[in-house]
């Protein structure tokens, strides 16, 4: 299910830490280094949520459950490239090898 679109309001508030980079209508993009800070932070014992609130981020508008969503893929990628995984974009890059 897509989220509905986030109000001015809503973006407003989230993009006033440093760990979100940017906001589309209802997707975030969190900096590089928030997702290495997180996914070390996790490792340490604290949980997803810890995390989210501890960074200033309102996790009541972007929902209960996405401290959860994000830091599960954030450790796959963590796991399989290292922490270097996780400072590069990977979107749009096709994990079958075409183009």
């Amino acid at each position: 299910m897509k989220r509905k679109p986030y109000t001015v309001q809503e973006k407003e508030a989230l993009l006033k830490t440093d760990a979100i980079e940017k906001i589309a209508n209802s997707s975030v993009t969190y900096s590089k280094e928030f997702k290495v800070y997180a996914v070390g932070e996790y490792m340490t014992g604290k949980t997803p949520m810890q995390i989210f609130i501890e960074a200033g981020i309102n996790v009541n508008i972007l929902g209960k459950k996405q401290p959860e969503r994000c830091l599960s893929r954030w450790r796959k990628i963590h796991d399989k490239y290292g922490p270097n995984g996780l400072l590069q974009e990977n979107r749009g890059i096709s994990s079958s090898g075409r183009p």
